[in-house]
């Protein structure tokens, strides 16, 4: 993703600054409430898609979809209910909803801009913050980045001289 759009004598201006449009002349940092709801309309589009559950057939051919959940599986899926050839799987996964959300978080992250020596406008660089907590407060309530190790270990063993010990009694 690119912050900086470029003027007509070869300056580099961030994205909320400068319209895309040559002709417009407004700039969309002037409009930042309205961007902000927007955006918070599109976090709360992806999250209600998530939400919904749908299932998706696995086979092109047949393309089922559906938000009821078929009592009989084919190994860890639910099977197809037209095709019943085919498992299910989720439309949108926890980690595209995760994805989603981590590019709108670094779209706003200013930390990313590559010139780093440039310098900005006081008050872009506050609407761009401004935004980016926004993304921020909600991918600190998504849990999807944290791993819990504890968990991820606890059938680990280490072998020493025949003896088999657990990682837990290691300590």
């Amino acid at each position: 993703f690119n912050f900086q759009t470029k003027k007509e004598n070869g300056v580099k201006e961030l994205f909320l600054e400068r319209c895309v449009n040559a002709e417009c002349k407004l700039r969309p940092m002037d409009y930042l409430s309205s961007l902000q709801n927007q955006l918070h309309l599109k976090v709360r589009e992806c999250i209600i898609d998530f939400l919904r559950g749908t299932l998706i057939c696995e086979d092109p051919l047949c393309g089922f979809e559906t938000n009821y959940l078929n009592p009989s599986f084919e190994g860890l899926y639910p099977q197809c209910m037209k095709c019943k050839r085919s498992p299910m799987n989720l439309e949108i996964t926890p980690m595209h909803l995760y994805n989603q959300l981590v590019f709108f978080s670094k779209t706003f992250d200013l930390s990313r801009v590559t010139s780093k020596v440039a310098k900005f406008d006081p008050d872009t660089v506050q609407a761009f913050q401004k935004v980016h907590s926004q993304i921020e407060k909600v991918l600190s309530v998504n849990k999807y980045s944290e791993v819990d190790l504890a968990y991820l270990f606890t059938q680990l063993t280490v072998r020493h001289d025949c003896h088999e010990t657990s990682v837990s009694n290691i300590e």
